[in-house]
């Protein structure tokens, strides 16, 4: 957990920025065979600045509990662990996600979230069998299977349907499921590209395991007018949510893995009320996250449990596969 918050030099005066010492205390710990030795890092919390690091430190197995002081300047932050991708994908680990934080030379130091977050946990990497990626299927209900994950008690099937027009997520659902498989429930639609993505979870409800997204078309649809955009549009924003509305609302079904609405705050079941200074009624909203900039920032209004709270969104760039 993040146990000393201070102002480390008060150095404004000079012109040169003020930093704040960031001290992080805790455990690393691993689903299947532990990887050592750890790079856990304190970088840029938006994914499109993932590569701006404070500070970066390597740990080995006789090290854990672990300990890491820093010296951040102003900006978002998160303390996480490096991933090798070759490796992830031959039956390696996902990164592990610590606390969150903003860092203001006025305000000092605020937790976002995981701010009680000590064991920076690694999930393992889940492939997925079949469909294979980018395939055309024409069954109208196809059996979605994965490898079985020793430990697991229950996966979680999130899947999202993309259009043409919106380019976006126009309906989806996540289900749960004890069997290493899935066979959707409805009819899918024509001229479609699902996405769809799963993960274990242990008897704790511990997500021990989970896969990257995988795409699949359905009858007559071109993926061409998926993955390209036109000639003269610039690449939208991405929130990296599943919106859904009802009688009371737009609401969260999901929230992506390290997307900027994970990393912001966004949570199932909040209802967005405003997005920058517009409310929210409809699922418009989606176009609104579209036409906007990536990297740009917007305040996003939600509602959780009968309160109103604003999150700080930097919205991110995922161009479509």
């Amino acid at each position: 957990m993040l146990v000393a918050l201070a102002v480390a030099s008060s150095a404004a005066a000079q012109a040169v920025p003020v930093t704040h010492e960031v001290t992080f205390e805790g455990t690393v710990s691993f689903a299947g065979d532990p990887v050592w030795p750890v790079v856990v890092v304190i970088a840029g919390s938006d994914r499109s600045t993932v590569n701006d690091v404070a500070a970066s430190f390597e740990f080995d197995q006789t090290e854990d509990p672990i300990t890491l002081v820093a010296q951040v300047p102003a900006g978002n932050w998160s303390i996480r662990t490096r991933t090798d991708w070759d490796a992830l994908r031959n039956g390696g680990h996902w990164e592990a996600m610590g606390p969150v934080f903003r860092v203001d030379d006025l305000a000092g130091i605020t937790c976002l979230m995981f701010c009680d977050r000590t064991d920076l946990f690694h999930p393992l990497f889940m492939h997925l069998d079949t469909p294979t990626a980018e395939k055309t299927v024409t069954e109208p209900r196809p059996v979605l299977r994965w490898s079985a994950v020793p430990g697991a008690v229950e996966y979680r099937v999130t899947w999202f349907e993309n259009s043409y027009t919106a380019r976006s997520i126009a309906t989806g659902q996540m289900i749960p499921t004890k069997a290493p498989e899935y066979r959707f429930e409805q009819d899918l639609v024509p001229e479609r590209r699902y996405e769809w993505t799963v993960e274990a979870r242990d008897a704790d409800q511990r997500t021990i395991a989970r896969s990257e997204h995988r795409s699949l078309y359905t009858r007559g649809a071109d993926p061409g007018k998926f993955r390209l955009l036109p000639a003269d549009a610039e690449p939208g924003g991405w929130l990296g949510v599943q919106l859904d509305s009802d009688a009371n609302g737009v609401f969260v079904r999901a929230v992506g893995p390290d997307s900027p609405a994970f990393v912001a705050g966004f949570e199932a079941g909040d209802y967005l009320v405003r997005f920058g200074d517009r409310d929210v009624t409809t699922l418009d909203v989606v176009q609104w996250v579209q036409a906007s900039k990536p990297g740009s920032s917007v305040d996003i209004s939600v509602s959780r449990g009968g309160k109103i709270m604003t999150l700080q969104t930097v919205l991110g760039d995922r161009e479509s596969p």
